[in-house]
């Protein structure tokens, strides 16, 4: 099935225009390139390079830097080696599975990754090194297009000789050419052959602008496939205790203060390092909650907040100070919820940050470990001798609406919640195990059983570290498809994880610290999955079966040629 994948990839490569296709022309003194551009393999990228085409940006620029046997480089510099103020730069689109082979345009760039603007290489020779998956920062160059006319251009290009020239602001650069053909200079750029899509069609797996059964061929060889998690990792060392995920962002307690790491820009702050204990955070959007110490004494531990939308001024305020204590806050929205000693026993209360409005849940006296879902919490509830698993809808908060989700024997804890799928850790047999609920279908299913523990839920992804294979490793479930598929095995122990979203971050031990390592789920183009859920299945082929023999080719005429 992978080499029926494999080889559908070949074509899109030895078939270098016709339908579904643009190709474009650059025009130099030293002779005509004819590229042809790949727009379902980068998609940004084309449409960044058709942009400064259309434009006229490229006309009259050279290639100014030019190295045999590697690469030749242009759309930056005039002829008097003045740089040309190019747009802002885009996304790199690397994890396309294009490799940097003799031919080939990619985009050049600066260390940051997505830093790529105006200016492309063609390689002179095949040079895997650049590749994401060879490159040292994990990014490497996007692929983007192939030469299929001018290659003898191009050669003659790359034997040109070279030397040092002086660039105005920017100092002496190396390699640029000085021959006799030099300045090699792109008179025009031109889009030559322009059959395209007109509209993008979520089943045109190939890129040939319709849906046909050389897509049918890509969905299968993928089917119930996931996109391979690409892992990262925090530079420095982080002593992590309990944490929590938004978004990008991974929110912690460490010394007991409360910091915040962006996964995205590797921001990192202080939220709330006052001097005092600060524990359990949890967050959602730009708003983190925790419980607080600074009042402990004969009043307890409170429940603080503070709005980090500004990081280098984070708002704090007070949630709840009401005597004795209360714990284990948690976040969804503008819906806080805590486990209340107010009564000298565990209730559920709520407070709405955007009415400043505090209601009561469950004041039974034995409710504990709350989360919350939109206007759903559920809880730990030992009203009946052992724990059990309740919930209450909130829509109105004057009055809740308490259920039961589950009383089997055995006790049931921590559970944790997201849109409608509950999970916790259950006991009703020997042996430990993970279940969920279904709120929606009012369906209890069973995920996991064994040395497991410390989970989370996302969507419908659920995540925990598991110890089947002698240490701790970090698994996952997809509740759509009812598959288990591995996360991270490294060595050491990988523990307690956290997910939003497509981003699972936990605590990892493979070094000698306590560190944060996160992956993302979807890490990299999944041929079939139409919806963008990680995984080729049956609500995927739904979409793709609804746009069977679809064509969006303009001109139309040439759909079905």
């Amino acid at each position: 099935m992978r080499r029926l994948a494999f080889a559908a990839f070949l074509l899109l490569l030895v078939i270098p225009c016709g339908a579904g296709t643009i190709t474009v022309e650059l025009q130099t003194n030293v002779g005509d390139i004819s590229i042809a551009l790949f727009p379902d393999k980068a998609p940004v990228t084309v449409e960044n390079f058709l942009n400064y085409v259309e434009s006229g940006f490229y006309d009259g620029l050279i290639f100014h830097r030019v190295i045999a046997g590697f690469v030749i480089q242009g759309g930056g510099f005039d002829p008097n080696y003045e740089l040309r103020d190019p747009c802002a730069p885009i996304i790199n689109e690397s994890y396309n599975g294009l490799s940097n082979l003799r031919g080939t345009i990619a985009m050049a760039r600066v260390d940051e990754p997505d830093s790529a603007t105006s200016q492309f290489f063609i390689n002179h020779a095949d040079n895997p090194d650049l590749d994401r998956d060879n490159y040292p920062d994990g990014y490497g160059y996007c692929v983007f297009g192939q030469v299929v006319a001018g290659m003898d251009v191009v050669d003659a290009i790359a034997n040109e000789p070279t030397g040092e020239v002086n660039f105005p602001g920017l100092g002496i650069m190396q390699d640029v050419p000085i021959g006799p053909n030099s300045p090699i200079i792109i008179y025009a750029a031109n889009i030559v052959d322009s059959n395209y899509c007109a509209d993008e069609i979520g089943g045109d797996l190939d890129g040939d602008c319709r849906v046909d059964f050389t897509d049918f061929a890509l969905m299968a060889a993928n089917w119930f496939d996931y996109g391979s998690p690409e892992e990262f990792h925090k530079n420095e060392a982080t002593n992590i205790d309990t944490h929590d995920l938004s978004g990008d962002v991974f929110v912690w307690e460490e010394n007991d203060d409360i910091y915040s790491y962006n996964l995205s820009d590797g921001n990192e702050f202080g939220v709330c390092t006052e001097g005092h204990y600060q524990r359990e955070p949890a967050i959602s959007g730009q708003v983190v909650v925790w419980r607080d110490y600074r009042n402990y004494g004969g009043n307890g531990t409170d429940i603080y907040g503070s709005d980090i939308s500004n990081p280098a001024g984070p708002t704090e305020f007070a949630i709840c100070t009401a005597l004795k204590g209360q714990m284990t806050p948690a976040i969804d929205g503008d819906i806080v919820v805590w486990d209340d000693y107010r009564s000298s026993k565990h209730d559920i209360y709520g407070y709405n940050l955007s009415t400043k409005t505090e209601f009561p849940i469950c004041t039974i006296g034995f409710a504990q470990q709350p989360a919350v879902s939109g206007n759903i919490v559920v809880w730990r509830d030992d009203r009946d001798g052992n724990y059990d698993i309740y919930g209450a809808d909130i829509t109105n908060p004057a009055e809740p609406n308490e259920f039961v989700i589950c009383d089997a024997n055995g006790d049931q804890k921590r559970p944790v919640i997201s849109g409608n799928i509950v999970v916790w850790e259950d006991h009703r047999d020997a042996n430990v195990a993970i279940y969920g609920y279904d709120l929606s279908t009012d369906t209890e299913f069973f995920i996991v059983s064994g040395e497991v523990a410390n989970y989370d839920v996302s969507g419908n992804t659920i995540v925990w570290q598991d110890k089947r294979n002698g240490q701790w490793d970090i698994y996952g479930y997809d509740v759509s498809t009812a598959a288990e598929f591995v996360v991270s095995t490294a060595g050491g122990d990988q523990i307690e994880p956290v997910i939003s979203d497509g981003t699972v971050a936990w605590r990892d031990y493979r070094g000698p610290a306590n560190d944060l390592y996160w992956v993302l789920l979807c890490g990299g183009y999944l041929a079939g999955d139409l919806n963008g859920d990680c995984v080729v299945d049956i609500s995927d082929f739904s979409t793709f079966a609804s746009q069977w023999l679809d064509c969006n080719i303009d001109p139309p005429e040439f759909c079905w040629q």
